[in-house]
């Protein structure tokens, strides 16, 4: 499932003792009929189930979308306490409820990447695929394979990533959810683009960007449109990049997100500032500045203000 790392000879002896849990837990037999994915499931059997199962279950949904909000809105810390408690309490619940552990550890993998441990995330992601694999749980393994690519994405190896994507892409038949289908698309478009084939990425960038917005993932779609302003910049299509960030930029602000409304405001002050539009790119930068400054970000803050100094004129 995961391609080795091709890097120096003490880390990739490093990660075999990983590989091998990857491979070991790719080989579990079912242990009971296939299941879909737990909300689906848990909606269908709902009628049946004991009122304080039922009460259980909405209570780990809640905290499953709970955690995935503040991953996406970068508060970590607050993610973490949520996903810990959910995976002792599934943990403690038992074998009915595995599929939501799964959910749980996939979170945690989730974050371990994001604090710069691929070790532990790697342990973690195959912790939740196995369970997926046990219960035939399409959407599980497709989201296993799409954070597995970022993190191959995120290392710059996009053959590695690539493969991830066309495992995921077997399951496409069986996914339905429009927030899968749409980063299933982010994905193949961040590859693309890191691979320099920026048109291709905008393909499955604008793709990713309908589906949130139907689905109205305002943050999502923002991220979307982030990436897709790179793709256009790279291109040196200002006019465009310009766009994506304006309409990022605005959709951060509806979903009152101010570390992504700063990004995007800084982009726009170095485009102005590179169409020679000097007043437009101080204003932006001083607003730049007080964004910053308002995260508490004052090292940032401070560099802003150094650039305003330079703009000519």
């Amino acid at each position: 499932m995961c391609a080795p790392i091709p890097i120096s000879p003490a880390l990739r002896r490093a990660l075999l003792p990983v590989l091998g849990v990857l491979c070991c837990l790719a080989a579990c037999s079912p242990s009971k009929p296939a299941d879909d994915a737990p909300q689906a499931d848990a909606a269908a059997d709902a009628a049946a189930l004991p009122e304080a199962a039922r009460a259980r279950q909405q209570n780990y949904a809640d905290s499953l979308g709970e955690a995935r909000q503040f991953i996406q809105r970068e508060n970590l810390s607050a993610a973490a306490r949520i996903v810990d408690v959910g995976l002792r309490k599934t943990k403690e619940d038992g074998r009915d409820w595995e599929l939501y552990y799964a959910e749980f550890q996939l979170l945690s993998a989730n974050l371990q990447r994001a604090a710069f441990a691929p070790l532990e995330s790697l342990r973690r992601y195959a912790d939740a695929m196995a369970i997926f694999r046990v219960h035939d749980h399409s959407a599980g393994q497709f989201e296993v394979l799409l954070e597995l690519a970022v993190l191959e994405e995120d290392r710059g190896d996009f053959a590695a990533a690539e493969r991830q994507l066309d495992e995921a892409a077997t399951h496409l038949p069986r996914i339905d959810a429009p927030r899968l289908l749409a980063r299933y698309d982010v994905c193949r478009g961040r590859v693309e683009a890191g691979r320099m084939n920026h048109e291709q990425a905008l393909q499955h960038f604008a793709e990713a960007d309908k589906r949130y917005a139907k689905a109205k993932e305002k943050l999502a779609q923002a991220d979307t449109l982030f990436l897709a302003a790179s793709s256009h910049d790279a291109q040196t299509d200002t006019r465009r990049a310009r766009v994506a960030l304006e309409k990022a930029a605005a959709l951060y602000g509806e979903e009152n997100f101010a570390p992504g409304v700063v990004r995007a405001t800084h982009r726009l002050a170095i485009l102005a500032e590179r169409d020679k539009q000097y007043k437009k790119a101080k204003a932006l930068l001083t607003k730049t500045r007080q964004l910053y400054l308002e995260l508490g970000k004052h090292s940032d803050a401070a560099k802003v203000e150094q650039h305003i100094h330079v703009l000519p004129e």
